[in-house]
């Protein structure tokens, strides 16, 4: 218990930077692209556990898929994803294996203990705050545990590290919906929001002619997406402020390009040049709220004459 208790004490704060996502849009090699938590937040109250899962593009098999807890890290996490083979942004010694495979279930029985443990909420923000203050910040900050997944990608070794919240809530934060988009006039919708994160037009596959350029535009009611959420962060004055999360839409392809790798309001769309040569290429999209929240999915095109099939 008062190991895996250390695991949260990181980062009792709530003022998250926005997330720190890859700059190339191409996918030539393997890649974690998203950790999923779902939930992405977990309240004592109304739940005990997390399911954690990936979403690799470019590889041609995974294996050997670890989940650790990190102790105490050296840096926060600000995103959902770290550099490839980044040694310093690992969890430290500290580490707690969680388990193996590619979708594992991380209770967190423990959180309830040290969300109502004066002693070590005041050891996590280095502050002898009164206990009225430490309480405001369980009930509205909230305390981000770092958990980091390591996966056999072909002949690379890759990591990633997935930030959960920890909050005495009674409504937690949720992620995103799976992802809806506008491939040209054709829509495509996600066919779950579980791993393997698949989505696919209503019927048959999408076309594309060689060297064709596509416009990509993400679906949902309104102008604003309905799905944000309000949330709240505390500033260096230990002052409590509420803020509303963004949409971020993260493109990859392993073909062709796109004109952006992220896009958020107001200009959200993006466009995506079909390769020159005719044969069946892929695109990803990760949705993500910048607080903690990701979803995704990855689609085929079959571009000139060629056709698509898992």
């Amino acid at each position: 218990m008062r190991t895996l208790l250390l695991v949260l004490l990181f980062a009792a704060v709530g003022c998250f930077d926005l997330p720190d996502f890859a700059q190339s849009s191409m996918i030539d090699r393997p890649r974690i692209l998203a950790v999923v938590a779902e939930p992405p937040e977990i309240s004592p109250t109304r739940s005990d556990s997390t399911t954690l899962s990936i979403l690799v593009a470019g590889a041609k098999d995974v294996s050997d898929v670890r989940w650790t807890a990190c102790g105490m890290p050296t840096s926060f996490g600000t995103g959902n994803q770290y550099g490839e083979n980044d040694g310093d942004r690992g969890c430290g010694d500290s580490s707690i294996m969680l388990g193996e495979g590619e979708r594992v279930e991380v209770p967190l029985e423990q959180a309830r203990a040290f969300l109502n443990s004066d002693a070590l909420a005041r050891a996590a923000l280095g502050a002898q705050l009164p206990a009225a203050v430490l309480q405001q910040i369980r009930t509205t900050v909230g305390i981000a545990a770092t958990l980091q997944v390591e996966i056999q990608a072909d002949d690379k070794r890759l990591r990633a590290l997935k930030r959960v919240l920890v909050r005495d809530h009674d409504h937690p934060g949720t992620n995103p919906p799976p992802p809806s988009f506008r491939f040209g006039e054709t829509i495509v919708r996600s066919l779950g929001a579980d791993a393997p994160y698949r989505c696919a037009p209503g019927e048959g596959e999408l076309h594309a002619a060689r060297g064709e350029t596509v416009s990509l535009s993400p679906i949902f009611d309104g102008d604003v997406e309905p799905w944000l959420e309000d949330y709240s962060v505390m500033d260096a004055r230990g002052v409590i402020d509420t803020r509303t999360e963004q949409a971020f839409y993260s493109w990859f392809t392993d073909k062709g390009s796109l004109d952006d790798g992220t896009t958020r309001a107001p200009n959200r769309n993006n466009s995506w040049r079909a390769p020159d040569k005719a044969g069946c290429a892929r695109l990803w999209l990760v949705v993500r709220d910048g607080h903690a929240g990701a979803t995704a999915c990855m689609t085929e095109v079959a571009v000139g004459d060629a056709t698509c099939g898992e």
